[in-house]
């Protein structure tokens, strides 16, 4: 496993923020289908200590299908990925 600097860190996620502001998370279902989407505010966050923390959380999002959260996916605003193979859960997951 690489360990990155604090530093390092803050700078890969500020990246990763300012592709996806106004974006959504996308929870998918083991089969990949999308169940759920979040949409982010324009500046969907900030970032420090190695950190992102988003805005104005929690947020309401339906299902649009039903199954099991099984992983998650960033978008930016054309719906584009930006990250993927996000993990969900309640504790030691990314979403």
């Amino acid at each position: 496993m690489i360990h990155y600097s604090v530093a390092v860190k803050n700078a890969r996620l500020l990246a990763v923020r300012d592709a996806m502001n106004g974006g959504k998370i996308e929870i998918l279902s083991d089969t990949g289908d999308r169940i759920s989407a979040i949409d982010l505010d324009n500046e969907s966050g900030t970032v420090s200590f190695g950190s992102l923390v988003f805005s104005s959380f929690p947020k309401f999002a339906m299902a649009e299908i039903t199954g099991r959260a099984a992983g998650a996916r960033l978008v930016d605003t054309k719906g584009d990925t930006i990250a993927l193979g996000l993990t969900v859960g309640l504790a030691n997951s990314d979403i």
